[in-house]
């Protein structure tokens, strides 16, 4: 069984445009009113976590403004269109295919390349913690939060467990001279 070369360089000339023209799928638009995917970036571990009432969530937003489009995506994809479209026809069909090719190409590649250097917008949040004041409740005449002890024994290190079983006992001071006011 004889494989053309004509047949060949149309097979990979078909496979290379399946695989740019998956490439040009818009960047998704996200709503503000909900969370984006956030690129994955190493948070520094905390000496402790702080445990309270949570008194505000505040979301942070940001975007990056992107880059112009340099002229590279639509030259690349100008010339790959236009070897494919070479591929297609004879005579003055082969010209027109090539054409729209080139055409074709360049418009992709453009839009492929502005896809890649657009705009991107981040969101993340930032909660503030509450402890140890009184908050008006229908449930007692005193309401605050405070840490669980145990949380205490979990802190990581010597120093940071010294400082919260300070602030811990801080905290029960509070209440104590609350209730006894």
């Amino acid at each position: 069984m004889k494989i053309s070369i004509r047949s060949l360089s149309v097979t990979a000339s078909l496979v290379a445009l399946a695989t740019l023209t998956a490439c040009v799928a818009p960047a998704p638009v996200y709503q503000t009113t909900q969370y984006p995917y956030q690129p994955v970036q190493p948070v520094a571990q905390g000496p402790y976590v702080e445990y309270g009432r949570v008194a505000n969530i505040e979301v942070i937003r940001s975007q990056t403004a992107g880059t112009p489009t340099t002229g590279g995506g639509a030259i690349a994809g100008g010339l790959l269109g236009g070897v494919l479209g070479n591929q297609i026809g004879s005579g003055n069909g082969r010209t027109a295919a090539t054409a729209l090719g080139v055409v074709g190409g360049d418009l992709l590649g453009n839009s492929v390349e502005a896809n890649r250097n657009g705009p991107r917008a981040y969101e993340s949040f930032r909660v503030s913690i509450q402890r140890a004041q009184f908050v008006p409740s229908n449930l007692a005449p005193f309401v605050t939060a405070t840490v669980h002890p145990s949380s205490i024994l979990r802190t990581p290190t010597d120093d940071a467990r010294r400082a919260e079983t300070a602030r811990f006992i801080d905290d029960l001071k509070k209440i104590r001279a609350a209730i006894e006011a």
